[in-house]
């Protein structure tokens, strides 16, 4: 197996992924977050640009579209009673 530029960057990613989400965000188990970097990691710099924007726009327009959803059709009480 050799070691080359891509198994270094995707290290490192994964090791950013797991030290942030623990530091910032913590979860109980941060596995998901490593899992998440694994996937956005591209073979160029460019292409892991374009995905990370590709992701922004579409998490975003999600959002918005729930927020929407939501203040459209507000529930006048919680399923869970």
């Amino acid at each position: 197996m050799s070691f080359g530029a891509r198994v270094l960057k995707t290290g490192i990613a994964v090791t950013l992924a797991l030290y942030l989400s623990s530091l910032f965000l913590n979860p109980q188990s941060p596995v998901p977050a490593a899992i998440a970097a694994i996937f956005a990691m591209q073979p160029s710099i460019y292409r892991s640009w374009k995905y990370f924007l590709d992701q922004l726009q579409t998490t975003t327009l999600g959002a918005i579209v729930a927020l929407l959803g939501a203040w459209c059709c507000p529930m006048s009480q919680s399923p869970l009673d």
